[in-house]
């Protein structure tokens, strides 16, 4: 039983994260809001860790810039605790590239490092560039 409500959330935050991909924002927050009481009420922090995630991203989106930063906040330390390099990572490149959108380029040089330290270690290749793109805008290569 417990394995069917954790997918149902997870799949909840996927639904999310797709409307999100598509401009509906209104309904993705609908949904990762649902999934992410759902994740508390079972102290889930796995699926915490992953709404958090795609709420910062519709934040973002919507440039409510503090409630992004609180939101990958939360799920960068919740994959902290939980051990998840490679998902920190991105929740931290994320992180970093919200403070470029804010024109914060010293504190998003900082985080991007982080990121990029990680998936150097993992041997991320894809993400590591991606990351590398992303720090030139910050002039912190």
């Amino acid at each position: 039983k417990i394995h069917n409500i954790h997918m149902q959330y997870f799949a909840m935050n996927n639904a999310a994260q797709a409307l999100a991909q598509k401009g509906d924002l209104d309904k993705a927050e609908d949904y990762a809001t649902r999934a992410l009481n759902m994740a508390e009420a079972n102290d889930d922090k796995l699926v915490m860790s992953g709404v958090y995630l795609t709420l910062g991203i519709i934040h973002r989106s919507r440039k409510d810039f503090s409630k992004a930063i609180n939101d990958f906040n939360k799920s960068i330390l919740l994959m902290e605790i939980l051990d998840i390099p490679f998902d920190r990572a991105q929740a931290q490149y994320n992180l970093g590239e919200t403070y470029i959108e804010m024109n914060e380029l010293e504190e998003a040089g900082e985080i991007l490092k982080i990121a990029k330290a990680t998936f150097e270690e993992l041997g991320s290749k894809k993400e590591l560039e991606t990351v590398k793109s992303l720090l030139k805008r910050t002039r912190e290569n």
